[in-house]
């Protein structure tokens, strides 16, 4: 019975400390110039400039997490995934069903673009 007891409290002991270091596990972006929520402003497609509430209804969002996380959302769907920063910190990379590549804006680090099947959407930070 002590000996079932000491092998119980082990396996405790090791779930505890595997779960602390799955908390721990996540990302620190939070001192990334691209944290936080990113609405789709314009789309310019063959020269033709639009508003993006023209093409996307209910939005084209994308929500940076301090911790890696990401969830893009686009007409209401939404889809989770990770991103991160290069290391020149001019662009970020989205990985989730596609893998989307944006970039800043030179003239306006207030803007993120992506070109996307040879759309350019904007991005405002909000």
């Amino acid at each position: 019975m002590k000996k079932a007891k000491k092998l119980v409290a082990l396996g405790l002991c090791v779930v505890m400390t595997m779960m602390a270091f799955a908390a721990c596990g996540g990302k620190d972006m939070s001192n990334s110039k691209f944290c936080g929520k990113w609405v789709a402003s314009t789309a310019v497609a063959s020269g033709l400039e639009l508003s993006a509430d023209e093409i996307y209804e209910d939005g084209f969002i994308i929500d940076l997490g301090k911790d890696g996380t990401c969830t893009v959302t686009v007409e209401g769907q939404s889809e989770s995934g990770s991103w991160d920063e290069t290391q020149d910190g001019k662009s970020i990379t989205v990985d989730g069903l596609d893998d989307f590549n944006f970039s800043i804006n030179e003239d306006n680090p207030d803007i993120l673009v992506l070109d996307y099947a040879g759309v350019i959407i904007n991005f405002a930070k909000q």
